[in-house]
């Protein structure tokens, strides 16, 4: 504005790649309204360049423009708009991972160029409107495995969408989703927990006794756990092997740490992906060759103590697979 009385004057030096400031009026005089998104002291291309370096805040998630509007009013003091914040955002990310269309420039995507790791065993957290594309996907890339086991939550769609993409595979809930519907559809203490431990019980002893725990407790929540499948909740009943993967853990995980790189170009992507994977191989590698025993710290504590028990305990041979045990007397 010629009424503002704000001015720096500067004169770069011959060959240099610095200016030397003449004079400096840090005062300005003009209105606020004046200030608006194309001004020069203050565009998002300017923005963005500052912002670039801490696009990734320290929570993992990617930075917003309402943040970028926070770091310009205490750290500079100026107030933009939400719109110049946004093209400030945009111009960063491109600026520091490029644009998607550059990323498919630099490289043509296809089927080959993408590996996939597939297991027997697939977690499957709660996709959107737009879910069916990702099983089919999913689909082309897994192939067919005989014993393959699908863990979602207790959702109807996403059970339909198995059923038609995978028909061959074995459809299971996630425990925790399962223990959180009964928490919220009955508030009597323990009946969530019972249900928990009959569906991670490994014996059918074990697996009814609970049950039947939960039936004297609370015959309707009996009756909802029955009638929701115990093939697809109980570990005892799954037609194939679940192990110990009770839950979608491992993915829940996984969406956890991609939280910002999600956002990114898809090459951007892929590349964040290898890095991460490629650091927590190598890290537990070095831990690996660190370790003084053969089994890892916890599990070989976890067996000392064990040992500390049968030093009191008299075991004799019943079968070849089948011992007596007592101790102290019992």
């Amino acid at each position: 504005m010629d009424n503002c009385i704000w001015k720096l004057r500067a004169v770069r030096r011959d060959k240099a790649t610095y200016f030397h400031v003449r004079s400096f009026i840090n005062e300005h005089t003009c209105p606020l309204e004046e200030v608006h998104r194309c001004h020069r002291q203050a565009s998002a291309v300017i923005i963005g360049e500052v912002v670039a370096p801490r696009l990734q805040q320290h929570d993992g998630r990617l930075m917003q423009p309402n943040d970028i509007i926070a770091d310009m009013k205490t750290m500079y003091g100026i107030q933009i708009m939400y719109n110049k914040a946004y093209q400030a955002l945009d111009y960063a990310l491109s600026l520091t991972y490029g644009t998607h269309e550059e990323t498919f420039q630099k490289k043509k995507i296809s089927e080959q160029s993408l590996t996939y790791s597939a297991t027997k065993m697939v977690n499957l957290s709660t996709f959107s409107c737009r879910w069916v594309p990702h099983l089919e996907d999913s689909g082309g890339a897994i192939g067919h495995i005989d014993d393959l086991v699908l863990i979602s939550d207790h959702h109807a769609s996403i059970k339909a969408g198995i059923s038609k993409v995978f028909p061959y595979a074995t459809h299971t809930i996630c425990c925790w989703h399962f223990y959180e519907n009964f928490k919220k559809r009955y508030h009597i203490k323990d009946v969530a927990t019972i249900m928990d431990k009959a569906a991670r019980a490994y014996t059918e002893l074990e697996y009814n006794r609970h049950m039947e725990e939960l039936r004297n407790l609370h015959p309707n929540a009996y009756y909802y756990a029955i009638d929701a499948d115990p093939h697809k909740w109980s570990r005892v009943h799954c037609p194939n092997k679940r192990y110990r993967v009770m839950t979608t853990n491992a993915a829940e995980c996984i969406n956890s740490c991609l939280k910002f790189a999600r956002q990114l170009p898809i090459l951007t992507l892929t590349e964040f992906i290898r890095n991460m994977l490629q650091r927590w191989f190598h890290d537990r590698h070095i831990v690996t060759q660190s370790m003084p025993h053969q089994l890892t710290d916890a599990t070989h504590l976890v067996i000392l103590k064990r040992v500390e028990k049968c030093n009191f305990m008299i075991v004799n041979p019943v079968d070849w697979n089948i011992f007596s045990v007592k101790r102290s007397g019992k």
